[in-house]
């Protein structure tokens, strides 16, 4: 008899377990995706970025602007997120002041960088 219950208490505990590593696996798995999607927004992004370096398209523009907010809504580090929030805001209201800063929101945008996407979007919020 307590061997029956010390084996259940050991079964219990290792199906336990096992429901715990595999619950903590599936979350690394969808932090690791959520990265891999933000990285790929990005990169569409700057695509639409060179896109419009060319030759302004308001179409284009607004598929900047959904890359940019895909990529916010994906992004798992608060800083780049705050970030990319900070420069759809300023895509969607100054998004006709970005002729011109356009190289310097490419760069940011392909390393990543939290600080300069910031400055990149309020040098789009505040050009004339």
């Amino acid at each position: 008899m307590k061997r029956t219950v010390l084996f259940l208490c050991a079964c219990a505990l290792a199906a336990g377990l096992g429901f715990f590593a595999g619950s903590s696996m599936q979350r690394q798995e969808a932090l690791e995706q959520q990265s891999y999607q933000c990285a790929a927004m990005l990169r569409n992004a700057v695509g639409k970025l060179e896109e419009l370096r060319a030759a302004y398209d308001p179409d284009v523009m607004e598929a900047l602007i959904s890359n940019v907010y895909a990529a916010y809504c994906r992004a798992d580090d608060a800083e780049l997120s705050a970030a990319l929030y900070t420069l759809w805001n300023a895509l969607i209201f100054d998004g006709e002041a970005l002729p011109g800063h356009e190289a310097a929101l490419t760069e940011a945008l392909q390393c990543g960088d939290p600080q300069a996407i910031e400055t990149a979007a309020r040098e789009i919020r505040s050009a004339p």
